[in-house]
């Protein structure tokens, strides 16, 4: 399958008073393959047997997110700092289905399991020194 994995940070106006910094990470890659099957009894017990010959017959969807950050480091003494920041996770609220209940012989199959989480913001400060 293919992956994607971009991150990157630039300085704007380090040398004055207002600079910030901008952070950036694009994310992405094919979906997993769902393995449907089926569960059967042999003579050693139960069995799951997979409906498809191909491993990839099914996949879930694919995953695209963007997270970016914004953030301010203000200088309170030569040893004391504040950073303030503000984070935005999966900033395109990408809804993927990550995974399926893959066992045919339940009712439940096909039904979702697990989703990629919504947007989420999150501000924080950090205390440094020096």
């Amino acid at each position: 399958g293919w992956r994607l994995d971009l991150a990157g940070r630039v300085r704007i106006a380090p040398e004055r008073p207002w600079g910030f910094d901008l952070a950036a990470h694009l994310f992405g890659r094919q979906g997993t393959p769902l393995l449907y099957a089926f569960e059967a009894r042999t003579e050693d017990g139960r069995k799951s047997v997979q409906a498809t010959r191909k491993v990839d017959s099914f996949r879930a969807d694919d995953v695209v997110t963007l997270d970016l950050r914004l953030e301010k480091e203000i200088a309170a003494s030569s040893s004391l700092s504040l950073t303030f920041s503000l984070d935005g996770f999966n900033v395109l609220d990408e809804i993927a289905v990550l995974q399926r209940d893959t066992l045919l012989n339940e009712g439940t199959a096909g039904w979702v399991e697990e989703l990629l989480a919504p947007r989420v913001w999150r501000l924080g400060v950090r205390l440094g020194w020096r």
